[in-house]
């Protein structure tokens, strides 16, 4: 769903629940609108969470959310962390 929403803007809960047919869509829905990934405003919903769009400010505990097509995306898999423990 969040794909499809991602593709799709101004969608109505009629053409989620013909796209996913065989799912819940209504406990869901509801559930990602609880959780602030999917906003619905006047019968429409939306996606709900920032897209990175630059890495300058990423840090290794952060919850992202990137686009596959973006280049940001390939850029991101050619990042590595090093974390070091001290006792």
């Amino acid at each position: 769903m969040i794909r499809y929403l991602d593709q799709y803007e101004d969608v109505i809960l009629r053409e989620i629940k013909a796209q996913f047919p065989d799912v819940a869509v209504d406990k869901l829905m509801e559930e990602y609108i609880k959780a602030g990934l999917i906003l619905r405003e006047n019968k429409r919903y939306y996606l709900n969470f920032p897209t990175l769009e630059l890495l300058d400010s990423l840090e290794l505990d952060q919850e992202i959310f990137v686009r596959e097509a973006s280049p940001v995306y390939q850029a991101l898999l050619e990042q590595s962390f090093e974390t070091e423990l001290r006792n």
